[in-house]
C-alpha cells in the first residue's frame, strides 16, 4: 500500500522514501515491527462498549488508549501505557458508576524475525502493569503477560494476514487472580494508496481458577485506517461479541502519531 513519501534531498543524491508507520492499533495483533532506532510513536484513542451483565446494563468508555513507543535500537522498543474508565450500570436497583484511571503499562517490544517463504514476520511483547490506578478501577497487584504476533504478506501490497497469542495474568471482579489467555487473526486489506481496512476475530479463555466461570468471549471486528502521511494514521472500528460471556457491541476511533 501507499507507505511512502519522498523527503527533502540534496539534488545529487536520490531521494529517500519513508515507510508508512505500522502502529499496534486498531488491529488486534501488534504491529510486528518495532518503532526505529531514536523513533517516538504515540497512539491513543477511545472506545465505548455496550453488554448486558447479570441482569444490568452496562455502558464503558475507555480513554485515552494512550501507549508511547520509543525505539532503543532498530529491533527493540521500550512502550508505556495509560488509560482510563467510565462506566455505569443501570438495573432494577438504581444505577452506579465507576470512574478512574487504570493501571499504568510498562513493556518492551523485540523484533524476532522477517517473514521469509512460511516463516512468519514475528515480534514478542513482555509487559506489566503496576496498581497505580484508581480505587475500585485498579487490579491492585502486578500482572504480567507476554503477546507473540506473527504475520504472512500474502500479496504484496494487497493482503496481509495477522495473528496473536498472548497470556495475561488478571483479576476478575471479584477480586480472583487468573490467567487470561488470548488468540487473534486478522485480514488487512489495501484499497488505495492511504486506505486500508481489517477485520478482526478475536477469543479470551481462563486458563485457571478464578473468571473460570463467565466462559470464553469470541468477538468479530471490522475497521479502517487512513493514513494522512507516512507518520500520521487515523483508525475507525466496530464489533460485538459472539458468544453470551462477550460484550455485545463495541465502537472506538483513534490516531497514531509518529516523530
Amino acid at each position: 500500500m501507499w507507505a511512502q513519501d519522498a523527503q527533502p534531498h540534496d539534488r545529487d543524491q536520490p531521494p529517500v522514501h519513508e515507510q508508512a508507520l505500522e502502529a499496534d492499533r486498531p488491529h488486534v495483533p501488534e504491529a510486528r515491527s518495532t518503532v526505529g532506532k531514536g523513533r517516538l510513536l504515540f497512539e491513543g484513542g477511545h472506545t465505548f462498549t455496550t453488554t448486558h451483565v447479570q441482569g444490568l446494563t452496562r455502558h464503558s468508555h475507555m480513554y485515552p488508549e494512550a501507549l508511547l513507543r520509543y525505539g532503543l535500537t532498530t529491533g527493540f522498543e521500550v512502550r508505556l501505557g495509560q488509560n482510563a474508565l467510565s462506566q455505569q450500570d443501570s438495573g432494577a436497583r438504581g444505577t452506579t458508576t465507576l470512574h478512574g484511571a487504570q493501571d499504568l503499562e510498562l513493556g518492551v517490544k523485540l523484533a524476532l524475525t522477517d517473514q521469509h517463504t512460511l516463516v512468519p514476520e514475528s515480534a514478542v511483547i513482555l509487559r506489566l502493569t503496576v496498581p497505580t490506578g484508581s480505587r475500585g478501577v485498579s487490579a491492585d497487584a502486578v500482572l504480567p503477560g507476554i503477546n507473540y504476533d506473527l504475520s504472512w504478506h500474502m500479496l504484496p501490497e494487497r493482503l496481509s494476514i495477522e495473528g496473536v497469542l498472548s497470556a495475561t495474568r488478571a483479576r476478575d471482579e471479584a477480586g480472583r487472580l487468573f490467567v487470561r489467555l488470548a488468540q487473534g487473526l486478522t485480514g488487512v486489506y489495501t484499497l488505495t494508496a492511504h486506505l486500508e481496512a481489517f477485520t478482526d476475530w478475536y477469543a479470551f479463555y481462563a486458563a485457571s481458577a478464578g473468571g473460570a466461570g463467565t466462559g470464553a468471549q469470541h468477538y468479530a471486528v471490522g475497521g479502517l485506517v487512513y493514513f494522512l502521511t507516512p507518520n500520521v494514521a487515523l483508525d475507525i472500528r466496530a464489533g460485538g461479541g459472539l458468544t453470551k460471556a462477550a460484550d455485545h457491541f463495541f465502537a472506538g476511533a483513534g490516531l497514531a502519531l509518529r516523530y
